[in-house]
């Protein structure tokens, strides 16, 4: 029984060495391992690859909203005419509060930012000409 096992042994190792010599031929005739990489090109799977568009952070387009600018159209009797609306000293517009009414200027104050708004000088608001005597 042993002598069976060794026979079958070298049979096997006779054939291993005779598959072993023709690659080693076949590796000669492709020539050396620079002329090897040029030949032989290796597709990479990568695993990850439909994954990556999900992985990736998405940025969200948010509307920016630009506050309406502050127009001082008329101060008449310390009170202003903003926004369509007349004001008075302590009112609060577009998150402001108005600190003072002068002349020409109203002065609002959030937190510790303060605005001087001047008076508009656009189109004359109340369409008044001036009568000539």
């Amino acid at each position: 029984m042993r002598l069976f096992f060794i026979s079958i042994f070298l049979v096997c190792v006779v054939f291993a060495a005779n598959d072993v010599h023709e690659i080693a031929k076949k590796i000669d005739a492709l020539g050396s391992d620079d002329t090897l990489s040029d030949k032989v090109t290796y597709k990479v799977y990568d695993p990850f690859k439909r994954a990556k568009p999900l992985l990736a952070k998405k940025t969200i387009k948010q509307k920016v909203i630009k506050p309406k600018p502050i127009k001082v159209q008329t101060i008449l009797n310390e009170q202003a005419f903003i926004d369509g609306k007349w004001l008075q000293k302590g009112s609060i517009v577009h998150g402001y509060k108005i600190t003072a009414i002068k002349k020409n200027i109203v002065v609002l104050r959030h937190n510790k930012k303060e605005i001087f708004v001047p008076l508009y000088q656009g189109k004359n608001f109340l369409k008044a000409k001036e009568i000539i005597q």
